[in-house]
């Protein structure tokens, strides 16, 4: 590993630490270059990063240069930084970190602060995005929102909220309402506010802050109509499409998952709140091209012929999963999956949601300090109603031993996004 990428791994080092006064004072120091970009800013708990993919593939057909943020990586933190798709270049990207780093040396030694592994990427993606000049830049807030290092933007041209879940409570609260109140300090005034399908208590906070920032909202769910046709599968599923104004036809999305029809309906929502944003016309032909190009790695899609990989860790999200499986192989069907998880979630949370259709659980450590146990992790699987627990001592092993089962459906990778960017490493090994 290079040792500039391992100086900037070992800022990991510092922790998890919300608040603007560090990234502000780097940012200033760099030029303010986010003040220079047009955005779009999502949070939430699920379906950041597949909304992002769909409305990267939706704009990038319309022509426009199209930068992109996300976190984390599945497995070089290049991919975090994308213009149309393409990952930048570690000449480019080294060449930012080293600015990043110059400037980072000078708070440290005016002003005493430590900045973190999210603060200097997010600084890095400010800075490719304005001196490339992309035309928009989407931008995937990281944990919370209001005090998460990429909410020193002004005032996006369309601000994002997926749905709302209980993850990363010790920073964010317990409770929805708490969580939400965090998301919500990303709207500002001038943006417009689109919020995908959400409890009502997550929803109530929303309303409130778009009214105190007069920021127009809009509510996915009640604008736009989708609907899935027959024939969907693992690898795609076809969609009819209707908003209030506009008949988008049928797409067929490369996203098979069922939960991809509410990620789709922001989407859309967003792409048409853009429109008006902007005083532009976005031709429906092309974002429906655009859209049927979107993919989105490690999310609810086949990573081998018999090895299915999805990013779900919390409870919102095995609910999610166990729906996309039922709703494609039928209620009735029972898989093998392979999972591995990190402590500080809802381990046993997890295991409850995917017991009704567990034939057999394969445990496996993750590359993480974070890590489960897996005796622990197969305590919670057995005391919810999951018979066959295997503990392995490696994914390979796991896998291995996944094959042997008996089953006409994929093996359900799943539990972590760290286990499945080691997935997407060992892809060769993996395959057959």
């Amino acid at each position: 590993m290079d040792a500039r990428l391992e100086k900037l791994y070992a800022k990991r080092t510092f922790g998890i630490k919300p608040g603007l006064t560090v990234i502000s004072k780097l940012m200033e120091e760099l030029g303010n270059p986010q003040n220079m970009l047009r955005t779009i800013h999502i949070a939430g708990t699920n379906g950041k990063g597949s909304v992002t993919a769909m409305l990267m593939s939706a704009l990038r057909e319309l022509g426009l240069k199209i930068g992109v943020y996300t976190s984390p990586h599945l497995v070089n933190v290049n991919e975090r930084f994308t213009i149309n798709g393409e990952e930048i270049s570690n000449d480019e990207f080294f060449s930012l970190l080293d600015r990043v780093e110059q400037a980072s040396q000078l708070l440290k030694k005016r002003d005493g602060l430590d900045v973190t592994f999210f603060e200097y990427t997010t600084a890095v993606a400010f800075l490719w995005f304005a001196e490339k000049q992309v035309d928009l830049a989407i931008v995937e807030v990281g944990m919370g929102g209001r005090l998460d290092a990429t909410n020193v933007i002004p005032s996006p041209l369309v601000t994002i909220m997926t749905r709302i879940g209980l993850d990363h409570t010790a920073y964010l609260g317990d409770t929805l309402e708490q969580i939400a109140a965090e998301k919500a300090g990303i709207i500002k005034a001038g943006s417009v506010l689109v919020v995908g399908p959400n409890p009502p208590e997550a929803l109530s906070v929303f309303v409130k802050a778009a009214q105190a920032k007069c920021v127009p909202m809009h509510l996915a769910a009640d604008e736009i109509s989708i609907s899935r046709s027959k024939g969907s599968s693992f690898v795609a599923q076809k969609l009819t499409v209707e908003s209030q104004t506009c008949s988008y036809g049928t797409i067929k999305l490369k996203l098979p998952a069922a939960y991809q029809l509410e990620n789709l309906s922001i989407v859309i929502s967003a792409l048409e709140a853009l429109q008006d944003q902007l005083n532009i016309e976005l031709p429906v032909d092309v974002l429906k091209a655009g859209l049927e190009k979107a993919e989105w790695r490690g999310r609810f899609c086949m990573l081998t012929d018999d090895i299915l990989v999805d990013g779900a860790h919390n409870p919102d999200g095995a609910d999610a999963l166990v729906a996309s499986l039922q709703s494609v192989a039928g209620k009735k069907a029972r898989f093998v999956f392979v999972a591995g998880m990190c402590g500080d979630k809802a381990t046993d949370c997890f295991m409850k949601a995917i017991a009704p259709i567990c034939q057999s659980l394969y445990l496996t450590p993750i590359n993480n300090p974070r890590s489960a146990s897996t005796a622990e992790l197969a305590r919670q699987a057995r005391a919810c109603g999951i018979r066959n627990v295997v503990e392995c001592t490696s994914m390979l092993e796991a896998i291995k031993a996944a094959r042997q089962e008996e089953t006409t459906q994929p093996i359900i990778l799943c539990g972590s996004l760290f286990l499945v960017g080691e997935a997407y490493e060992l892809q060769e090994k993996l395959n057959k």
